[in-house]
């Protein structure tokens, strides 16, 4: 399971599935959370894991008990 999450909204940012390093994610290229929500991974210039486009890793490949964690410096939103 990967939880990419920031705020009180995690739901919207976890994906279900197997553990993901931020290298799976791009090239993954893009992925379905648990809320039904598709997001699209990338790589930034400086080499940080992007998320939709307007979400940088600030902490990448955090492994926990359960899953991998992506720290983003903001809260997706859905459309």
């Amino acid at each position: 399971e990967v939880m990419v999450a920031n705020g009180g909204k995690q739901s919207i940012h976890v994906i279900a599935g197997k553990k993901m390093s931020s290298t799976d994610l791009v090239k993954a290229g893009s992925a379905t959370t648990v809320k039904g929500h598709d997001i699209t991974f990338s790589k930034g210039a400086d080499g940080a894991l992007m998320v939709d486009g307007q979400a940088s890793a600030v902490c990448m490949d955090v492994p926990v008990a359960n899953a991998t964690v992506h720290i983003i410096d903001s809260v997706l939103m859905p459309e």
